[in-house]
């Protein structure tokens, strides 16, 4: 048995998505086949269909995996060196306030930050002592209060592994917020440099020659760098 409801459906769809003043078969004939070509189209959907090829070759992962290692030696050196050097200010433009700068930190903290454990999503319990979440103990004695603001009896801090599991957690998902963020800012560079060298695409084999050489002169840089960097450490 023939079922014209997907004919009417499909001639409803099709009224819906085009004006009234269109009578001509044709231009009909046209409308409908570009309204079933996309009514398919989910953008949601596509958005985690897989690629058809992967973004990043392995020159460039390689390239960016290597940046990413002198940024973060980099970093944390200067951390080192300037470890005890926090500096006081007191400003504000009608009531002075006292900052606090961390160099190489150029964010500035107020007298009133509150400590880490209460960034995290396990806030520190203000009703009981230990904030392990399978504490059997009843007595709030042999106990810590570690800098976090989280506290623990000491049995229940061996049984963590000695670190706070909730700032751990979020000190964790704050590295992996920053990286992803430190990689597209890579990316994005790369993908300048690649669209410049595009626009400057010599036909010369001379001047094809020298492009490569330049290439492997940035990677020798930066694997002198980062092996520089990696020597002043150990």
């Amino acid at each position: 048995m023939f079922d014209e409801y997907p004919v009417e459906n499909f001639h409803s769809l099709v009224r819906r998505h085009t004006s009234g003043k269109v009578t001509c078969g044709e231009w009909l004939r046209r409308d409908a086949m570009f309204i079933d070509y996309h009514r398919n189209d989910n953008q949601f959907a596509q958005s985690f269909a897989p690629k058809r090829s992967y973004p990043y070759t392995k020159k460039n992962l390689d390239l960016m995996a290597k940046r990413t290692a002198i940024f973060l030696l980099q970093f944390f050196e200067k951390l080192w060196i300037n470890c005890g050097k926090a500096e006081r200010k007191m400003e504000g433009a009608r009531i002075k306030k006292p900052y606090y700068y961390f160099p190489p930190l150029s964010k500035r903290f107020s007298f009133g930050a509150i400590p880490l454990g209460y960034h995290s999503s396990h806030l520190p319990n203000q009703n009981q002592f230990c904030d392990y979440e399978n504490c059997d103990f009843i007595f709030n004695t042999n106990g810590i209060v570690l800098i976090c603001g989280h506290a623990y009896h000491e049995e229940c801090f061996d049984r963590i592994g000695l670190k706070c599991q909730y700032c751990f957690e979020y000190l964790s998902a704050s590295i992996d917020e920053l990286s992803h963020s430190f990689n597209e800012r890579l990316k994005m560079n790369i993908d300048i440099e690649n669209e410049f060298d595009q626009m400057h695409i010599l036909s010369s084999e001379d001047d094809n020659s020298l492009d490569q050489a330049e290439i492997i002169k940035e990677n020798n840089d930066i694997d002198k760098e980062l092996a520089d960097k990696i020597a002043g450490i150990i």
